[in-house]
């Protein structure tokens, strides 16, 4: 199925949500929950056992399975990609005497930019044989990057996350679980009223950071007080501000665990959550691109790699590069993910897991704007307005509560459709009483550490630090 195909369909599943009554919403949402459920317990039965084991296999053992597994990568990418061909010709390395340890370190470091510019290069020649799947991923620069990744690679990662869940005490569908994330449950078409989504199927409540503010918070406390759920999947930046009503209105929302995930969780942001829902609040780093997707955290706060799906470096500038272990259809070698962090530890971890893995990330934060009626909205997902619309880049700045300006470089095929599709998906987000100015420009500055930032906000915010 081809990303185009992929498109069109889930336009017109869009097209069919928005304009559907609440209660056939929620029958959407089930529908999808009851196909994912079936999805996990597969996973659960026929993969996560092989997850679980190498998370405990001796060091020796882990080590020769994973260069075995480059090995076979590395081969791969240089017999039926054309980008790692020129690179490994060029880097003078003899793949008849391929060994890792002086031959693996000579690869080149690619990232996002490369993949964008060279993408056809990076695509196996007999990606058909691995039934891939078509993906993409967002960033801080708006420009999404699409890709494809092996159906055993997407059910891999899937089983990341069910392994961490797993080892916090969650398993899907057994119980009652909030998933508060980036999503447009309401278009802006449609008056706000009671802005959740259920899916029956996994016993799970959608709650969307896009509509966080104190009336809002008020009602999210009514409905989770009686709804009594046990865990939490939340964007701590909004999970934080309505922690901060729960407190200052004296009520606890009790949980078993906190799942922190998609942003930079910080030290103040998790001492509010611990008080407000009563538990630990635990988190994982990981990203859409082939890589990790679910280094989750064990009991001694430390993110474990899974020795299975993924081989992981860190340079000595603190640089993570990623090299998936599965997706064949379209190699990610020694991938520069854009994150940092304190450098890779092999010893056995306290909590008894033998898997690698990091102590501290240094990943993305995001921003939150503040839109005309109201709302504090965490800026994760903001990065798709921009998808397909050929833009360049973009950006969005907000210096005052309720108006944002909107700058782009349009790129070749830019017309008033790719305007509209851009000022839609925008206002889907921020609602339209937020005031909207619109710019198209030639460049856009970048800060004074030469990084770009796509969301710049400087409106001061309710119960932020």
């Amino acid at each position: 199925m081809s990303l185009a195909f992929k498109n069109r369909k889930l336009k017109i599943a869009s097209i069919i949500y928005n304009y559907s009554p609440r209660i056939f919403q929620n029958v959407i949402f089930s529908f999808y929950g009851y196909l994912k459920l079936r999805e996990s317990r597969y996973i659960y039965k026929n993969i996560l056992p092989e997850i679980e084991m190498s998370d405990r296999m001796g060091k020796l053992e882990m080590t020769s399975i994973q260069e075995g597994l480059l090995r076979k990568v590395v081969e791969h990418a240089y017999n039926t990609t054309e980008f790692y061909r020129k690179e490994i010709d060029r880097s003078n390395i003899d793949m008849d005497r391929f060994e890792f340890s002086k031959d693996f370190t000579k690869l080149p470091i690619v990232n996002k930019q490369d993949i964008l510019k060279y993408k056809e290069d990076f695509i196996s020649s007999s990606s058909g044989k691995y039934r891939a799947k078509p993906q993409s991923s967002g960033g801080t620069t708006g420009t999404t990057l699409d890709f494809i990744l092996d159906e055993k690679g997407y059910l891999l990662r899937e089983a990341e996350v069910l392994n961490y869940w797993k080892r916090h005490g969650y398993i899907v569908g057994e119980e009652r679980t909030v998933m508060y994330r980036a999503g447009v449950l309401v278009p802006s078409s449609r008056e706000l009223y009671k802005p959740w989504r259920q899916d029956y199927a996994r016993k799970m409540l959608y709650l969307s950071s896009y509509y966080s503010s104190p009336a809002f918070f008020k009602e999210y406390a009514d409905l989770l007080q009686k709804w009594k759920p046990q865990y939490m999947h939340a964007l701590p930046s909004a999970a934080y501000m309505f922690a901060v009503y729960l407190l200052g209105n004296g009520i606890c929302v009790p949980l078993k665990k906190f799942f922190s995930a998609s942003e930079m969780l910080y030290p103040y942001q998790k001492e509010v959550l611990e008080k407000a829902f009563d538990c630990e609040v635990v988190e994982h780093y990981g990203h859409s691109e082939p890589g990790n997707y679910a280094a989750g955290q064990c009991k001694l706060g430390h993110f474990h790699i899974s020795p299975s799906n993924v081989f992981t470096e860190v340079t000595l500038e603190g640089d993570i590069l990623e090299t998936s272990l599965t997706n064949f259809s379209m190699p990610f070698i020694r991938y520069k993910i854009g994150d940092k962090a304190d450098g890779i530890h092999h010893d056995t971890c306290g909590c008894g897991l033998t898997s690698s893995y990091i102590k501290k990330i240094e990943g993305r934060d995001s921003e939150v704007i503040v839109t005309g009626d109201g709302r504090m909205i965490s800026t994760i997902g903001f990065d798709q307005i921009f998808r397909g619309s050929n833009v360049q880049l973009g950006q969005i700045v907000q210096t005052k509560a309720g108006e944002i300006t909107l700058k782009i470089i349009p790129s070749l095929g830019f017309d008033m459709d790719s305007k509209e599709k851009i000022l839609s998906e925008l206002r889907d987000r921020v609602s339209a009483k937020t005031e909207i100015n619109f710019i198209e420009v030639d460049s856009i500055p970048l800060e004074k550490s030469g990084k770009f930032r796509m969301i710049k906000s400087e409106v001061k915010l309710y119960g932020r630090k």
